[in-house]
């Protein structure tokens, strides 16, 4: 056979191919579940077919509806006697409105991801205990943790929230019947913004994210920054104890007044 010859033989086949694969395709049934040609079933498959995520271990406490807490009446004497505040020095000075030091795990400058390796808290026998084995010790019935702020201005997206993910995932295993609740990120004042790498619309998107962290491990979501953000999306003066990151007297009152507020049902 010539070059010739074969060259015309090469491409009547090819030119056959060609008009054999559009006939089939024209011809070719349309799936009625999703419309696709080429689906062959694959959109059928039951949920049993599908591999799933184990998420036993974040379901959330019987009873809970939604993930941010809902206004209540105000919580009685007894109600805050179970509540237990977790975080940094914003946590420290809640008792300047009268919470109880030993409700009060936290420490000046900490961060979540050092929160957990840290002796900061002050057991009644003067014994300096981690957060997470004071959690283990005293089983409290609700714990509102609190971080942030100090970790934000040098942490990146990722590594913020991988380490409050294993901080949250590392206290629920200390005391399993313990409620969680998640706070926002409180913000800071204009000028604090302007001295430091803390910026209040980051904060505002690293809210959303932690709500989603709280929503996923069945935690509760207390979101107290809705009182004490300015209209400009910083923090109100009046709440400004005057280095812009801490509150005056009556932001704490404002503070521990939202908690009251917004009781775990």
């Amino acid at each position: 056979m010539t070059k010739r010859a074969k060259l015309i033989a090469l491409t009547s086949t090819i030119s056959f191919c060609i008009v054999l694969t559009l006939v089939l395709w024209i011809f070719m049934p349309v799936c009625g579940a999703c419309g696709n040609r080429l689906c062959f079933g694959s959109c059928l498959k039951t949920p049993q077919q599908v591999e799933s995520v184990d998420d036993s271990k974040y379901e959330k406490p019987d009873g809970v509806l939604s993930t941010q807490l809902a206004e209540t009446a105000e919580a009685s004497d007894a109600y805050m006697e179970n509540v237990y505040f977790i975080g940094d020095s914003r946590t420290v000075a809640l008792s300047t409105v009268g919470v109880d030091e030993d409700h009060l795990f936290a420490e000046v400058g900490l961060s979540h991801d050092h929160a957990l390796d840290k002796r900061t808290v002050v057991m009644e026998d003067k014994t300096m205990v981690t957060i997470p084995d004071a959690v283990r010790i005293t089983a409290p019935k609700i714990a509102i943790v609190n971080f942030g702020v100090n970790g934000i201005g040098y942490m990146d997206e990722d590594s913020f929230l991988e380490d409050y993910r294993e901080m949250m995932e590392t206290l629920r295993e200390c005391s399993p019947d313990t409620i969680f609740v998640i706070e926002a990120i409180l913000p800071v004042s204009s000028w604090y913004e302007s001295q430091t790498n803390v910026r209040n619309q980051t904060i505002t998107n690293m809210n959303q994210k932690l709500y989603d962290l709280a929503e996923e491990l069945g935690c509760y979501y207390l979101a107290t920054d809705v009182v004490m953000l300015d209209e400009d999306g910083t923090l109100k003066k009046e709440y400004d104890s005057g280095d812009g990151l801490h509150f005056s007297q009556s932001g704490y009152e404002v503070i521990l007044q939202y908690v009251k507020t917004h009781q775990v049902p």
